[in-house]
C-alpha cells in the first residue's frame, strides 16, 4: 500500500511543480554561506510511517531523503537523536505529525540535531505534551550543526521549549514557520516556572562562550502564534536576522528577547495585541537595531533598540510590514502539497527597486559610491535614487533617521562614522535597502599597554592570564583623561586604571580600553584576559532517595541518580545483589533501583572516567534481616515497607502494616523539602496486623515523603496525592 500511495504521490508533484513554478522555494539567509544548500538533493526518497522506520531512517547515514507520512507517536524515552551526518533531507507529507506525549525530564522530546551540515527540515508538524517545566526536552534541537534550513514547519506545546538552536549551531535559517501552544500550561514542574510556554531559545547560558561568532540565525516570514508567552526568540551570543515576522499571541509577556551579547537585526515585522515586543533583558547585549516595524492593537511595552546591529552579507528583499499578515497567516506552516511544491505565498509576490547610491562631499560632484571617507568637520551628502515613486526611511548611528532622500552630514566627528542604511518603499509596498559607510579619519593617539598581575611589577602586555582568586591591573597610556572601558558580563569603567580583584571563570575574555584625545578622535585597545580553572569531573545527586539507605532484605530501596559532568562515563562499584545500577552515557546519568537480595553493609562507589581530574563518590548500603513492623503479606522475618493502598489517591488512602513484637509505631508526612506536614499514626500496638486511614483534608496535589518509625528502625517511602 505504500507503495501505490507514493507512486500517485509522485504524479501530484508533477502537477505541483509546473504550478508553482515561479517560486524557486529556495533557502535564504544565513543557511546560504559558505556552502551550497542542497540537502539530500535528487536522492530517492524514503517514506516511513512508524517510529522505528522514521528512527531507522534518520540514523543511517546511506538514506539522504527522508519522507514522513501519517501520525507518528514517538514513545516514552524515544526520542530520536539524528547525528553526525550531511546532506540529508527530512520532508513531512501532507498530514504527516510528529506526537510525544511524556511530560517527563528523562522521556519526552521528539528529535535532536546534533553535529549535523546541509540539512533541509520542511512541512514537518511536531507536537508536544504541553508546556511542564521539569528540564525536559524540546520539540526539536539543533545543536552544534551548520547550514540547515528550517522550513514551513509546524510546532505546538513542546514541553520545554518548541524549537531551540544551542552549542555552537551556526549558519541556521527558519522560513515560514508557526509556533504555538494549543494546550494549557501545567505548573509546579522542578524547573520553577508555573507557565513555561517559552518557544524559541538561541544559546543556552551566558557561560557558554565557545558560541561565540557562532549562533547565526536567519527567522523569516515566521508567525509566533497564540499560546506563546515568551522566547520569540531568545538569543544569546548570536548574529539573528529577524525580518517579516508575525507576533499576535495575547499570552505573550516578551517577545523577542536580546540576552548576553546578542546582536539582533528586527525589521519590518508586525507586533499584534502583544507586550513588550523587543525585551533588552539586563542591557547585556552587543546591539539591536529595530527598524520599520509595525506595532497595532493593544501592543504595549518595550518596543526600542539600541546600538548599530550588524549587515546581513547575503541579499533578501523586506516586504512592507502592512503587507505581510495575510500571506503569512495563510502560508507559514505544513501547508506544502508536496516535496519540491511551493506555497502561494513566495518571495516572487514582492518586487523591489533597485536603489542606485550616490555620494556627495564637501559640495563637490555627486559620485556612484557607497562608502565617504573624510575628515573630521567635512560635510557628506547622500542622494540615493529613485528620486520619486516611494518613499524613503533612514537609520543610522547614534539613532539618527530621517524621511527625506536626500540626507546631510554637517560637521561629521568621528562620533557620526559607521553605517547608514537607506530603506525604499516602492509604490507597490515592497522595500530595498542601500548601506552607506562613513569614514571619518581622524588623528588618534596610540596607546601603549600596560598590565600588573597579582600586585608584581608592570608588563607591557596585551595579555594576561592568573589563576582563580588572583588579580589585574591595567595600566595604559598617555596618561590623561577620556578614557573609557568595556568587557565582559556588562563590565565598565571611566578611569585610566583599572583593577580586575578576585577573578572568577566568568571574568575572562577581552576588555577594550577606549582613548578620546582632545581632537575627539577615539583609539582602542584589547586586553585578553585567561583564568585558568580546569573543569574537574563532578556528581551531582538527585531524587528524592538518599545515597545511602538502610532497608530490609528484599525491600526495594528509594530510587535516586546521579548526573556527571566533565567525564565520558561511570565506574560502579561495591553494591549489594539485587540492585540496579543503569548507565546512560547519551544522556549522562547513573540511576539506582532495585531490591538488594543479599544482607550486611554495603559501601558502593561511583567514579568517573576520562575527566580531569575525575570525581568519586561513596556512600552505604546497610541491607537488615529482621525488624519489629513488617509488610502484612510478608514473613515474621524482615521488614519492608508496610501497604500503602491506594497510591497515587485522591481523598483517603490505607496504611496496612503487621507488627511482630508488641511496641510503639509512628507514621508522619513530610513535604519532600523535610517540612513535617501530617501525623498520621503515633500509638502502641499489640502484635499482628494493623491498619489506619489518612484523610488528606486540606493537603495540595503532589509528592510527599511519608516515615514510619519503630524502636528497630526507620523506614521512608513517597506518597502521592492526586
Amino acid at each position: 500500500m505504500k507503495t501505490i500511495y507514493y507512486l500517485f504521490f509522485l504524479v501530484v508533484l508533477i502537477t505541483s511543480r509546473n504550478v508553482f513554478s515561479q517560486d524557486l522555494c529556495a533557502p535564504i539567509g544565513w543557511a546560504t554561506q559558505g556552502i551550497t544548500l542542497t540537502g539530500g538533493g535528487n536522492a530517492s526518497p524514503v517514506v516511513v510511517d512508524t517510529y522505528d522506520e522514521l528512527k531507522n531512517a534518520l540514523k543511517s547515514s546511506s538514506v539522504k531523503v527522508v519522507h514522513v507520512s501519517g501520525i507518528i507517536n514517538i514513545p516514552s524515552g524515544g526520542r530520536i537523536y539524528f547525528q553526525d551526518q550531511s546532506d540529508k533531507t527530512i520532508f513531512g507529507l501532507p498530514g504527516s505529525k510528529l506526537v510525544s506525549s511524556d511530560k517527563t525530564s528523562s522521556g519526552s522530546g521528539t528529535l535532536i540535531v546534533k553535529r549535523c551540515k546541509n540539512i533541509i527540515i520542511r512541512n514537518m508538524t511536531f507536537e508536544g505534551p504541553g508546556a511542564y517545566d521539569v528540564d525536559g526536552y524540546d520539540n526539536l534541537l539543533i545543536s552544534d550543526c551548520a547550514n540547515v534550513w528550517v522550513d514551513h514547519c509546524e510546532f505546538y506545546d513542546g514541553l520545554d521549549g518548541n524549537f531551540d538552536i544551542n552549542n555552537g549551531a551556526d549558519l541556521i535559517s527558519v522560513t515560514w514557520c508557526k509556533f504555538g501552544y494549543k494546550k494549557a500550561p501545567q505548573g509546579g514542574g522542578s524547573g520553577g516556572s508555573n507557565d513555561h510556554r517559552f518557544t524559541n531559545l538561541i544559546g543556552s547560558g551566558d557561560g557558554v562562550t565557545g558560541d561565540r561568532g557562532k549562533l547565526r540565525v536567519t527567522f523569516k516570514n515566521c508567525w509566533w502564534a497564540p499560546g506563546c508567552k515568551a522566547r520569540m526568540p531568545r538569543v544569546r551570543f548570536g548574529k539573528v536576522h529577524i525580518v517579516n515576522n508575525y507576533f499576535n499571541s495575547t499570552a505573550s509577556t516578551y517577545c523577542i528577547q536580546a540576552g548576553f551579547e546578542s546582536n539582533l537585526l528586527i525589521e519590518g515585522n508586525v507586533f499584534e495585541n502583544v507586550k513588550n515586543p523587543i525585551d533588552l533583558m539586563n542591557n547585556t547585549f552587543t546591539a539591536v537595531t529595530e527598524r520599520n516595524n509595525r506595532f497595532t492593537g493593544s501592543t504595549s511595552g518595550s518596543k526600542s533598540g539600541s546600538g548599530s546591529a550588524f549587515t546581513p552579507p547575503y541579499q533578501y528583499n523586506v516586504a512592507n510590514p502592512n503587507n505581510i499578515v495575510t500571506p503569512i497567516t495563510s502560508c507559514a506552516g505544513a501547508t506544502l502539497s508536496g516535496p519540491g511544491g511551493c506555497s502561494s505565498c513566495g518571495e516572487t509576490n514582492c518586487t523591489p527597486t533597485a536603489i542606485t547610491p550616490y555620494v556627495q562631499i564637501n559640495g563637490g560632484s555627486w559620485s556612484k559610491t557607497t562608502t565617504a571617507t573624510v575628515d573630521a568637520g567635512s560635510t557628506v551628502k547622500f542622494g540615493p535614487q529613485p528620486t520619486s515613486g516611494g518613499s524613503w526611511n533612514w537609520s543610522g548611528p547614534n539613532g539618527f533617521s530621517a524621511t527625506t532622500r536626500e540626507v546631510t552630514l554637517s560637521n561629521t566627528q568621528s562620533s557620526g562614522a559607521g553605517n547608514y542604511v537607506a530603506t525604499y518603499t516602492n509604490s507597490g509596498g515592497c522595500q530595498s535597502t542601500q548601506t552607506f559607510k562613513v569614514t571619518i579619519n581622524c588623528s588618534s593617539t596610540a596607546i601603549t599597554p600596560y598590565v600588573q598581575i597579582n600586585g608584581g611589577s608592570w608588563s607591557q602586555s596585551t595579555s594576561a592570564t592568573v589563576d582563580v582568586g588572583g588579580s589585574i591591573k591595567f595600566g595604559p597610556q598617555p596618561i590623561s583623561s577620556g578614557w573609557s572601558w568595556s568587557g565582559p558580563n556588562g563590565f565598565s569603567a571611566s578611569t585610566r586604571e583599572v583593577t580586575l580583584g578576585n577573578i572568577q571563570t566568568s571574568a575572562a575574555g577581552n576588555y577594550i580600553a577606549t582613548f578620546t584625545n582632545s581632537s575627539g578622535c577615539k583609539s582602542s585597545q584589547t586586553f585578553s584576559v585567561t583564568v585558568n580553572a580546569a573543569n574537574p569531573a563532578s556528581l551531582v545527586k538527585h531524587g528524592s532517595g538518599s545515597s545511602s539507605q538502610t532497608v530490609s532484605l528484599g525491600q526495594s530501596i528509594n530510587g535516586f541518580y546521579y548526573n556527571w559532568y566533565y567525564a565520558t562515563t561511570v565506574q560502579v562499584t561495591g553494591v549489594p545483589q539485587g540492585i540496579n545500577v543503569a548507565i546512560n552515557n547519551t544522556d549522562q546519568i547513573v540511576s539506582f533501583s532495585g531490591a538488594p537480595t543479599q544482607t550486611g553493609t554495603f559501601k558502593y562507589t561511583i567514579t568517573t572516567v576520562g575527566g580531569s581530574p575525575n570525581a568519586s563518590k561513596s556512600a552505604t548500603f546497610t541491607v537488615n534481616t529482621t525488624s519489629s513492623v513488617a509488610k502484612s503479606n510478608s514473613t515474621d522475618e524482615g521488614v519492608n515497607v508496610p501497604e500503602v493502598f491506594p497510591n497515587p489517591f485522591e481523598l483517603v488512602t490505607t496504611f496496612r502494616f503487621k507488627v511482630v513484637q508488641k511496641g510503639k509505631v509512628s507514621i508522619d508526612i513530610y513535604s519532600t523539602s523535610g517540612t513535617h506536614i501530617a501525623e498520621v499514626v503515633n500509638d502502641t500496638f499489640e502484635a499482628g496486623f494493623h491498619q489506619v486511614a489518612f484523610k488528606r483534608g486540606v493537603l495540595k496535589s503532589g509528592i510527599y515523603i511519608y516515615v514510619l518509625e519503630s524502636a528497630q528502625g526507620t523506614l521512608r517511602k513517597r506518597l502521592i496525592i492526586e
